[in-house]
């Protein structure tokens, strides 16, 4: 039997992502899985065959890459930009969303997944590389602060941004029910949903469709707004 712990401080708790897939990939294999809190820590102990455990250690590699790259390095970001500049959320959303792609090769090579894992101990000790990366980001950043409280030069940048972000899905759907936004796939099945228009757009930023629609004028005059300014070329039907 091949076992792996893992565990995080509930102050950093909230860097966790949905648990779904990591949960499925390791019954995949012929894990379980099973969690529990102790004084400061959440642990989540998995356990699998020794003949499964190059699969298990896979599927716990791939939800620790993109934790940090999501979730830890936007709390990092905002840490350390501390600029006040409009729509501040959405650039940081895009920064994230920055060289993701270049990042993910280099945690490839330097994240290994011990029998006893902690996440945040990782992260502080072990990716500094990674975050040397994003300190020069977070520089660049409060350097063109001035620049940056331009409107036309904050979303000449964003969509300088986003064209270097790798799509995450190919083509969503947003309609309005009872007063959510809800988010459909290229299937009509909904994926998402949301209670604020702030939220969709910062959906949008993460996911980086190469298509959106939107059905109906749904959408307040600064979201549009933003939304034709940093998605004007992948709008298929505005507003229809």
């Amino acid at each position: 039997m091949y076992q792996v712990s893992v565990s995080i401080s509930k102050q950093n708790e909230n860097w966790l992502l949905p648990q779904e897939k990591l949960v499925a990939a390791v019954a995949s294999c012929g894990g379980v899985y099973a969690g529990d809190t102790k004084y400061d820590r959440v642990y989540f102990n998995f356990a699998c065959k020794l003949s499964s455990s190059c699969e298990l250690k896979k599927a716990i590699k791939d939800y620790m890459s993109e934790l940090y790259l999501t979730k830890a390095k936007k709390e990092y970001m905002r840490k350390n930009i501390k600029i006040k500049v409009e729509i501040f959320d959405i650039l940081l959303s895009i920064l994230v969303g920055f060289d993701r792609e270049s990042e993910k090769e280099l945690l490839d090579k330097i994240l290994v997944i011990e029998d006893d894992f902690s996440i945040d101990g990782y992260f502080n000790f072990r990716l500094t590389e990674l975050k040397t990366r994003w300190d020069e980001i977070c520089s660049l950043a409060r350097e063109n602060a001035f620049f940056l409280s331009n409107r036309e030069t904050m979303y000449e940048l964003l969509r300088f941004l986003m064209s270097t972000i790798k799509p995450q899905v190919e083509r969503i759907t947003v309609k309005q029910k009872e007063d959510r936004f809800v988010v459909l796939a290229t299937d009509d099945i909904a994926i998402a949903r949301f209670d604020t228009a702030e939220e969709l757009m910062l959906y949008f930023i993460e996911t980086a469709p190469l298509e959106i629609r939107i059905i109906g004028d749904i959408l307040p005059a600064e979201q549009r707004r933003i939304l034709n300014c940093i998605f004007e070329d992948k709008l298929s039907a505005k507003y229809s």
